[in-house]
């Protein structure tokens, strides 16, 4: 699977949860695929490396380009949504 694939399905899941706000979690999806390219720019076509590397690993290098250093709850929750479906 390649990430466009991977990322519209968390999309159109994330739309069709009924979440009372959607398009916060949409927008880190959005975020995070920027970060994602900066760290890991051949993940967009071989997202399942992100599987190699672990979800903390990921995390962690993902906060570090963040000016606080840390994931909100959007950006975690949508990270594992990620690792769920690579994992399936």
């Amino acid at each position: 699977m390649i990430w466009i694939d991977l990322k519209e399905a968390i999309r159109a899941d994330l739309l069709g949860r009924g979440l009372k706000q959607p398009r916060l979690r949409i927008s880190a999806l959005d975020r995070l695929e920027e970060f994602l390219v900066q760290i890991f720019p051949e993940f967009l076509v071989s997202p399942a490396l992100l599987l190699s590397i672990g979800r903390d690993d990921v995390s962690a290098k993902l906060a570090r380009l963040k000016d606080n250093g840390r994931l909100n709850g959007a950006e975690r929750s949508v990270l594992g949504d990620i690792f769920r479906r690579l994992d399936e």
